[in-house]
């Protein structure tokens, strides 16, 4: 289900600080105030897995490539690259000059550690599918390295784009420390973080691409949408990406929001409902395809998403040119009683009830939820009893992500930029900490995938 981003942008004038002698000095400016459902599970970027651990990482880190806004990989830490020609070895020339938040100086020895620990098995990163076809990294100089690898690798450029992690810095990677208290090369500074409550960063003035011009970040942690949106139409919090419901209040009544600059855009995110294919019930794809048939899609566009979405038919972002468009499944519960009546997954008349499912999904996330509920009275329809359970997130990751205790769940991903999905769906990649969390195995895909690197 493709969804559409919603950013608000609140301008607010603030007076010059007047401060009589005697009095307490006024406390710091915040700078630009961002809320969000939840914290950052980590930022150091070879343990990120979710979009805000993502996001605040690349604010402190830097690959040696980036995607630029056109989704083209350019220079990053990296000043340029060279291929051999037989395109198995990569070359990086790396920027001169470049210092790490602390004062040190970023070199080729920081890019052969950042591998090493990627790769290596005593790290749960769910990066490691990134660098299968490397065969070895070598530093040639200070400022030059060389990636070898087993065969030519499409996805080769995307794959460094990982943000480079200091060696002088991170003896151990599974030291926690080097988890929330993170040292990069980036545009920001974290400055405090403050569990459940806020995270400051302040820009780094020895950024080789110059000063950011937003001098300090504050992000603040508010699970509750309705406390988010109220805090920002006080004036508390500046930038807010809303629920379809609180973009549908301002529009209603716009005289209420003068001071709010409100954007809608294509979003970057899609929601689908997941079976853990690890449980015998759900490992026929008859039965997960007539499960999809009794799902209203359009349903869920109108009263989950308020219309702002469209049903999907598949994991890549409209637009981009590995997109091509495929038709959702059509909504046809009869099809599907009779489909998963004849497959013994629903009993027959007088055999009794099927045994219930439980949905999880995060409660951070209204339209997850509305989402839910919605599927929900789809099984109910067709005698099929589901239970909803909502998680704040943390726990959601290490119950359905960690420890896979779940029949079915509702979650929003972001498109990648990169279309290889093997992180996603090779049957490799079914391990703890890893993103195919959803058990999901196919030699068939196994191949196309290993095909299109």
């Amino acid at each position: 289900m493709r969804r559409l981003r919603l950013l608000l942008l609140l301008a607010v004038l603030l007076p010059a600080a007047v401060r009589c002698g005697g009095e307490a000095p006024p406390p710091p400016d915040p700078g630009l105030v961002l809320a969000f459902p939840y914290e950052p599970a980590a930022l150091n970027p070879v343990f990120v897995s979710d979009n805000l651990s993502h996001t605040v990482s690349a604010w402190l880190f830097n690959g040696l490539t980036r995607f630029a806004p056109d989704l083209r990989v350019v220079p990053d830490l990296a000043s340029g690259w060279e291929w051999s020609p037989d395109g198995r070895q990569l070359t990086f020339f790396l920027r001169r000059g470049v210092k790490w938040h602390d004062g040190a100086e970023f070199t080729a020895r920081d890019v052969v550690f950042t591998y090493e620990i990627i790769i290596s098995p005593e790290v749960p990163t769910p990066l490691k599918s990134q660098f299968g076809p490397v065969a070895q990294v070598r530093e040639v100089d200070r400022y030059t390295v060389a990636v070898r690898y087993t065969e030519p690798f499409g996805s080769a450029l995307e794959s460094w784009s990982v943000g480079i992690v200091p060696h002088h810095l991170l003896e151990s990677a599974l030291d926690p420390t080097c988890r929330r208290r993170p040292v990069g090369t980036g545009p920001y500074r974290l400055h405090e973080w403050a569990p459940g409550q806020r995270l400051i960063l302040t820009a780094n003035s020895e950024y080789f691409e110059g000063t950011p011009g937003i001098p300090r970040l504050t992000l603040r942690f508010l699970a509750d949408a309705a406390t988010r949106f109220m805090e920002f139409k006080t004036g508390a919090i500046h930038l807010l990406e809303l629920t379809p419901g609180h973009y549908q209040e301002i529009q209603q009544i716009p005289q209420k929001f003068r001071q709010v600059a409100l954007y809608r855009c294509p979003g970057a995110t899609y929601g689908f409902l997941g079976f853990n294919l690890t449980h015998r019930r759900f490992q026929d794809p008859r039965v997960r395809l007539a499960l999809g048939q009794a799902i209203h899609r359009e349903a869920i566009v109108q009263l989950a998403l308020k219309g702002l979405g469209r049903p999907g038919g598949g994991p890549y972002p409209p637009g981009t040119y590995y997109h091509h468009e495929v038709p959702p499944l059509p909504y046809d519960p009869a099809a599907a009683k009779a489909t998963l009546t004849a497959l013994g997954f629903l009993p027959g008349p007088g055999q009794g009830e099927p045994a219930p499912l439980t949905l999880i999904t995060n409660y951070e996330n209204r339209e997850n939820q509305a989402t839910a509920e919605i599927i929900q009275q789809n099984f109910a329809a067709l005698g099929l009893p589901v239970k909803i359970q909502l998680f704040d997130w943390l726990t959601f990751r290490h119950v359905v992500i960690n420890r896979r205790e779940f029949d079915l769940i509702v979650l929003s991903r972001h498109y990648l930029a990169d279309p290889d999905l093997y992180a996603l769906w090779h049957s490799s990649r079914v391990r703890e900490g890893e993103w195919n969390f959803l058990g999901y195995k196919n030699a068939e895909v196994d191949r196309l995938l290993e095909e299109g690197r």
